[in-house]
């Protein structure tokens, strides 16, 4: 998300977690409301530029914000929650490298494998 090289390039701190949907959608936002979801990866960048996410760190990246991928099947659903810790202005670009279907619910992004 807002790596170097694309349009809307990160200007700000962006941070992230990501937690796995093992029963519902309803049961896994419960869990993380009362904190009993435990969040399969996150980072909270160290630096503003060079974009954030999970697996090979793009040229112009900072290693830092970036965490490793994680093992996931067909099937599998996601919820993650992206924020922009800078208050910046603009559009932030998405970029999946993978073979995941990305999915909205108002400012919600599901992801399933």
């Amino acid at each position: 998300m807002g790596a170097s090289g694309l349009p809307n390039p990160q200007a700000g701190y962006y941070d992230w977690v990501l937690w796995k949907v093992d029963t519902t959608l309803s049961s896994a936002c419960d869990g993380i409301f009362n904190g009993s979801l435990t969040p399969v990866s996150r980072n909270w960048n160290c630096t503003s530029g060079g974009g954030t996410g999970m697996g090979n760190i793009p040229a112009g990246a900072t290693a830092c914000n970036f965490q490793p991928s994680i093992p996931v099947t067909v099937g599998q659903e996601f919820i993650l929650l992206f924020s922009n810790y800078s208050g910046i202005n603009g559009n932030i670009p998405f970029v999946n490298s993978g073979s995941a279907q990305i999915n909205t619910c108002g400012s919600n992004v599901f992801f399933t494998t």
